[in-house]
């Protein structure tokens, strides 16, 4: 696992920059990322509404001071930074796309948002292991939320959608002794 997934110094460097520039306190953060744009050719897509009631759920049964959004969708983010409210922030350094099914990986994002393939590559994989140190994550089933589960080493504090669009394991119903 850390022959092949431990980060790059620059990635490392990024992550840290981002923590900072974002005031990331990992054990007091819930991680919601949501996977849409293409995703459809492989799973069918679980409504975004359900990423923000298993994020509420969690608010409202862990003490959590801040919700990271991560997606690679516009409306997706807005519809979730609304619904999080002032908790809420996302990565202004990671790209959205405002369609639908325009994935970000098959853009030309050089052209269309200055960045190139190398360094959207670390900025990815920076928020990547960001999300995966944070004290619980609502994921999708994909490469980044596999990512995400096998970065973050354990099995705790991980909610899954699955592709049958129901989140593994079941939220907790009541607040846990220890976060």
């Amino acid at each position: 696992m850390k022959r092949y997934f431990t980060p790059s110094s620059e990635v490392e460097r990024i992550a840290a920059g981002l923590r900072e520039k974002y005031r990331i306190v990992p054990e007091r953060t819930l991680a919601v990322c949501y996977r849409g744009t293409d995703k459809d050719r492989e799973v069918k897509p679980v409504d975004p509404a359900e990423y923000l009631a298993a994020g509420r759920h969690l608010l409202e049964t862990v003490l959590f001071d801040r919700v990271y959004v991560q997606t690679d969708q516009q409306q997706v983010r807005d519809f979730l930074m609304n619904g999080f409210g002032d908790l809420a922030f996302f990565v202004e350094e990671m790209p959205v796309t405002s369609t639908t099914h325009a994935a970000i990986h098959r853009m030309n994002i050089e052209a269309k948002m200055g960045l190139d393939r190398t360094e959207f590559g670390r900025r990815l994989v920076a928020a990547v292991s960001i999300m995966s140190s944070c004290a619980a994550v609502v994921t999708h089933t994909g490469k980044v939320g596999l990512r995400t589960s096998l970065e973050q080493g354990k099995a705790d504090g991980l909610y899954q959608f699955t592709k049958n669009q129901s989140l593994d394991p079941a939220l907790p119903s009541e607040a846990p002794a220890v976060i």
